[in-house]
């Protein structure tokens, strides 16, 4: 089976998690509004300027965790911690020789705090159902390309943290099939046999691998909440446009929204289904990351979707590393 596939029985194992209802219940509490470039984070507005939160939402988050019980705290964070380790096992094929890339990789950063978690760091789902999801994310194609370039990367001392979050944040403001200018430089560095083509292909190796592990993320985040992927499909769809250029296939569509939809948000994910049988090429059934979305009736006409689809290995971005 697929990565992809490993993952959704992994999601589909989240709900049967007998704390479920109270980790939602906390979650649901810190909740943020998605900002198209991380998943939606169990910290939510944890993440968040405090200032900035409290002159947006009028709500002082430092007060209010204050008056939580221990209980509730020790859950958010166990669970967080629980998803931070279960990324870095995930990401162990890299540990022996770069071991500095992993926290750089890892969407979910370590985030300091005084209650301890001891006994809450395995309430979301258990180790042996996680094995199998670990063990098949170490078979990313990008492993082997992250490490076979690795010599270029050590020649130039990458900081793993700034590049990654630097150049998936270009790709991410630059919009589905639209390239950010490091990724016309790599293809152009592909077509002349560049001294530094083993450094883009290093560079966009890590940046696949982060993607790929902030969708799988946001797949145990929908799991948390029981979202069920309905299909968005030919029954209202209106209409669709896709390209396959770029670092990977993307659709733009206009469709007719059901109550559910109403509700998603960037980085979600989401099924779509435009398959047309007189049509040559037929997108089928696709997994999509939401990259902007509009609410029926507030742009005069049927809501509108901008989304990048997703291949087998949970990645948005397959060609950086064609």
């Amino acid at each position: 089976m697929s990565l992809r596939d490993v993952a959704f029985t992994f999601y589909r194992k989240i709900w049967d998690s007998p704390s479920l209802e109270d980790i939602k219940g906390v979650v649901t509490k810190l909740k943020a509004t998605s900002n198209k470039i991380h998943p939606n984070p169990i910290l939510g507005l944890l993440l968040y300027d405090p200032k900035k939160v409290e002159r947006y939402t009028r709500r002082d988050i430092t007060k209010e965790l204050s008056s939580w019980g221990e209980r509730d705290l020790k859950l958010l964070f166990g669970v967080h911690n629980q998803i931070r380790q279960f990324n870095r096992l995930s990401l162990a094929p890299l540990k022996a020789a770069v071991p500095e890339a992993i926290n750089a990789i890892n969407p979910y950063k370590e985030y300091r705090q005084s209650v301890s978690t001891d006994g809450f760091e395995e309430l979301l789902f258990k180790q042996e159902d996680a094995e199998e999801v670990i063990s098949a994310f170490h078979t990313h194609p990008a492993f082997d390309v992250a490490l076979s370039t690795l010599e270029a990367a050590q020649q130039r001392t990458l900081d793993y943290d700034q590049t990654i979050w630097e150049f998936d944040n270009e790709i991410v403001q630059a919009g589905p099939g639209r390239e950010p200018q490091w990724v016309e430089r790599y293809e152009e560095a592909k077509h002349s046999d560049h001294p530094s083509l083993a450094l883009y292909r290093h560079v966009a190796s890590v940046v696949c691998l982060h993607n790929s592990l902030a969708n799988l993320n946001q797949l145990i985040y929908h799991g948390i909440f029981k979202d069920e992927f309905r299909p968005l499909d030919r029954s209202n769809v209106v209409d669709y446009f896709w390209t396959m250029g770029n670092v990977g296939p993307s659709v733009w569509l206009l469709h007719i929204s059901q109550l559910h939809m109403l509700i998603c948000e960037p980085t979600d994910l989401i099924i779509v289904d435009v398959d047309r049988p007189k049509q040559a090429w037929k997108l089928g059934e696709a997994l999509c990351s939401i990259h902007s979305t509009t609410i029926p009736g507030t742009d005069r006409g049927p809501a509108k979707m901008e989304l990048r689809v997703i291949d087998e290995n949970l990645n948005a971005y397959p060609h950086l590393i064609e």
